[in-house]
């Protein structure tokens, strides 16, 4: 599971007081590519919403976290996101996520958005 913390800082010496706090507790930077899609006839956009394909290089194992952004419901503040291993077969992955975003939206191919 991921756990993603977001801060919004009043300015930019609040910035530079949290990173000078959390600073000694930086262990390594990690190196992600971020890749938005939407369904190939505008099936997500068309509902403010947007499939999210986060690419992440640990070593030598390249993973892709999947997640719809869409109608937010957290819980207790956390979000789940699911991933997988192998992004190339995307449209093959048993995911509960992709799933909602072939049946609940309909989309039956996927084109970029930008990164």
């Amino acid at each position: 599971m991921e756990v993603e913390v977001k801060l919004q800082l009043p300015n930019k010496s609040a910035h530079q007081k949290l990173l000078s706090l959390l600073s000694p507790f930086h262990i390594a930077a990690h190196h992600q590519h971020n890749t938005f899609l939407d369904g190939s006839a505008s099936e997500l956009s068309s509902q403010r919403t947007m499939l999210h394909l986060r690419f992440h290089d640990k070593t030598h194992l390249l993973k892709c976290f999947v997640c719809l952004k869409a109608k937010a419901v957290l819980s207790n503040g956390v979000s789940r996101v699911e991933g997988f291993d192998d992004p190339k077969k995307l449209m093959d992955v048993d995911s509960r996520v992709l799933r909602r975003v072939k049946e609940e939206f309909g989309v039956k191919g996927f084109v970029g958005l930008g990164g």
